[in-house]
């Protein structure tokens, strides 16, 4: 079968008379793999957290979410402990992007907020 992933993505702002928005069509993507992961996580300020990926190989699609309620708990996401971030999400944030990484690593800025995460395998 093909195609099995499908992301579609919007942005969208207004302030003021200022309004612009951009978006794509959803697109699909073929899954090589047969693993996904869907879980939470609480983490710590420890940049050593990985990222359970369970029996996932390699991923591929991810999508994260801080789950958190609180401002200054900032999630951290890097592709391998020790590597600048990929993405940093504050509390009630959310993204969806191809992680490409072995090992993703996740840690908080202060506190310990919760990641929501699907990881599908490519």
């Amino acid at each position: 079968m093909a195609n099995e992933i499908t992301v579609s993505m919007s942005l969208k702002f207004t302030k003021g008379v200022k309004t612009e928005s951009f978006s794509s069509s959803a697109q699909t993507f073929d899954m090589a793999g047969t693993d996904y992961v869907k879980g939470t996580q609480i983490l710590t300020t420890t940049p050593g957290a990985a990222i359970d990926k369970g029996n996932i190989g390699t991923p591929g699609w991810f999508f994260a979410k801080n789950n958190s309620t609180t401002t200054a708990e900032i999630i951290t996401i890097t592709r391998v402990t020790g590597e600048g971030a990929v993405v940093k999400l504050e509390n009630g944030e959310a993204c969806c992007l191809r992680l490409g990484a072995t090992a993703p690593f996740a840690f908080s800025a202060t506190g310990a907020p919760e990641l929501e995460y699907l990881i599908i395998e490519d």
